[in-house]
């Protein structure tokens, strides 16, 4: 085989300097033509059998949901038991790397787009993706939220009007929206475009005492939050 080899290696060049002697363009032909033939296998690939960049991006937010609906779960739990600050530490620890793999997904969520900017056989897959992208926007608010609401937690926790009763109304809470939540992932594990959920919507209300407060207390948590936000950006 390899006395084959050599042979045909010596054979090759024999050929290329006889058409040399007779055209001497005839070594920057083979290249160009070289160079052309590559450029053309790789438009083809990436037009035509592009990789399969919507089912990695796909993959990276159905992990992240499925992270983020444990992470509702193990809120509760926390909750339930009083909000230790032990827990706290580790629950801030699992919302920095819900964090990362979010940023993962989104991430792959833009290459998967800039894969089919060029691609004109992928109307089907760009109907996918843009329900995808929507699937994580969703998601990305759910984990906005959870990130807020383990702080309020461990303040609450913190003062003298956290009782056990707020502990049990909030850990059921918690369980009822990640119940729903792994209800709404389901259709996150293919490439359809459904989204249907059978379980019923929650209904998580505040209570008729309270419903008078709620709106001077987003009021002063919002108004908190600017004064929070531009002392942080003073002292630095």
């Amino acid at each position: 085989m390899k006395l084959q080899i050599k042979s045909f290696i010596q054979d090759t060049g024999l050929i290329v300097m006889y058409f040399q002697s007779k055209m001497p363009t005839y070594p920057f032909d083979r290249i160009r033509d070289t160079v052309i033939g590559a450029a053309t296998a790789l438009l083809i690939h990436v037009l035509i059998f592009p990789p399969d960049s919507v089912r990695k991006a796909k993959n990276h937010m159905s992990k992240f949901a499925d992270h983020l609906t444990m992470s509702f779960f193990k809120t509760a739990q926390w909750v339930e038991a009083g909000c230790s600050l032990m827990e706290s530490r580790d629950m801030n620890k699992e919302i920095q790397q819900l964090f990362q793999e979010l940023h993962q997904a989104t991430t792959e969520m833009d290459k998967a787009n800039q894969s089919l900017i060029y691609n004109l056989f992928a109307s089907e897959k760009r109907v996918t993706l843009r329900r995808k992208t929507q699937h994580l926007q969703q998601l990305r608010l759910c984990f906005a939220n959870l990130t807020d609401m383990i702080r309020i937690f461990t303040e609450w926790s913190e003062s003298k009007h956290w009782t056990a009763e707020d502990q049990k109304i909030w850990a059921d809470h918690l369980n009822t929206i990640a119940l729903y939540m792994k209800e709404w992932n389901l259709p996150l594990n293919n490439l359809t475009n459904s989204n249907l959920v059978s379980t019923p919507v929650p209904n998580i209300k505040a209570p008729v005492t309270l419903e008078k407060y709620q709106y001077p207390l987003t009021l002063y948590i919002n108004a908190n939050q600017i004064i929070q936000d531009l002392q942080k950006f003073s002292n630095k």
